[in-house]
């Protein structure tokens, strides 16, 4: 009998002993800020002390999982030193998994280079999406740019159900990305048929090189061409053409009206996106079996009938797919609205985003940073249940989820 490697179990105590010290010691923590004790109160200000129950809870909650982190690596390379050692003693590993299913930390070893990689990836995602999480707690506040911040609870909350312009942004952030994400994949879906139907490989590569190129513009340079070409003036070419062809007497500064302006963002998202979201499709139609098409033709099909019969229903999981994932991300709605946006109709078409970007920087003194904060948790809060909603309909559909 081969006895454990004694490096490996010393690790394996270590990773429990500290899993279980670091989920005591965190809540010990939390519970003594939640409860407010007399050591933890000569160290927080006043207002902080009424919000003993929040900072508790985050701490307790970060501990824990912190705790299980390092626990769990530790665990992955006991497994590691215990595997390693199996191998030079002559025997299969102890473990006995194939590579696949390996611990966590053999498996990185084997990549580490990819992993070098992926660290500076793993610091901006830890500095800019992660550590931020700890400003939640400011959405129980009213915090001005001047003055410390002062517990206000919910009332946060309850202020921003009663603000119109809220709705009203809230609205066209659910109006905006459907309908732009409905059309923008309806679309792409018939470039994608027409372009799988061209016979000319050439006159197919230049089409696609043609439609993909706007999604490689920023949204600041989209916003600066298409300002030009909508202008009132005699530099505007959609008005200078409609009224040399009579429609117009003189020229709309179509962006700056409520009633265009809708109108030309979808189609300016059309023209910028749409390109882009038939590589997925065309990826599709790639992988469509010849033989399907040959068996259409010796049934008499000819080319309609092969896009409608065979094509396009092979485009159908797809289609809902893309769907789907999409649908998670509608409340991500901020650079293309804010680039087309001015003066004249900017509180009409405002979204969620914008309305916080406006409220924090354009406000001046009276700008309230816990209220922006509490529309941007309110913001997420909705976003994660349209993404376990979308993961939900993807295991129906696909088979699997997308988290």
């Amino acid at each position: 009998m081969i006895k454990s490697n004694s490096t490996s179990l010393k690790l394996l105590k270590l990773a429990k002993y500290l899993l279980w010290i670091g989920i005591i010691l965190s809540l010990v923590i939390g519970i003594l800020v939640f409860t407010g004790s007399q050591a933890v109160k000569s160290m927080l200000s006043e207002e902080s002390q009424m919000a003993n129950w929040v900072t508790g809870i985050v701490i307790a909650v970060v501990g824990s999982l912190a705790a299980w982190l390092i626990s769990f690596l530790l665990k992955s390379f006991a497994q590691l030193v215990q595997d390693t050692s199996d191998i030079r003693n002559g025997v299969p590993p102890r473990s006995g998994k194939t590579v696949a299913e390996k611990p966590l930390l053999q498996r990185m070893s084997k990549y580490w280079g990819f992993y070098l990689m992926f660290i500076p990836v793993l610091i901006f995602v830890a500095i800019f999406h992660y550590a931020p999480m700890f400003g939640i707690q400011y959405a129980f506040y009213s915090w001005k740019v001047i003055g410390d911040p002062v517990w206000v609870g919910f009332a946060n909350f309850d202020k921003l159900f009663k603000q119109s312009q809220f709705s009203v942004s809230f609205w066209n952030t659910i109006e905006f990305s459907v309908i732009k994400l409905v059309l923008n994949t309806g679309l792409a879906v018939i470039i994608s048929l027409l372009l799988n139907e061209m016979v000319s490989l050439k006159f197919k590569k230049l089409s696609q090189t043609i439609i993909y190129l706007p999604h490689f513009m920023s949204w600041v340079v989209t916003a600066s061409v298409f300002s030009l070409l909508l202008a009132p003036s005699e530099n505007g070419l959609v008005n200078q053409l409609l009224i040399r062809m009579g429609v117009l007497d003189k020229g709309i500064y179509y962006l700056a009206d409520k009633g265009h302006w809708r109108t030309w963002y979808y189609i300016i998202n059309l023209w910028r996106e749409t390109g882009w979201q038939t590589i997925i499709f065309m990826a599709t139609l790639t992988g469509i079996d010849p033989g399907i098409y040959e068996a259409a033709s010796i049934d008499g099909a000819g080319r309609w009938k092969k896009m409608f019969y065979v094509t396009f229903p092979a485009l159908g999981n797809t289609i809902i797919t893309v769907l789907i994932l999409n649908l998670a991300k509608i409340m991500n709605l901020f650079e293309s609205v804010f680039v087309l946006q001015n003066d004249s109709i900017r509180r009409a078409t405002n979204v969620l985003q914008t309305y916080v970007y406006y409220q924090t920087f354009n406000a001046g003194a009276s700008a309230d940073y816990g209220y922006t904060t509490a529309v941007g948790l309110f913001r997420s809060m909705v976003g994660l249940a349209l993404m376990l909603i979308c993961n939900w309909a993807s295991k129906k559909v696909r088979g699997r989820g997308i988290v």
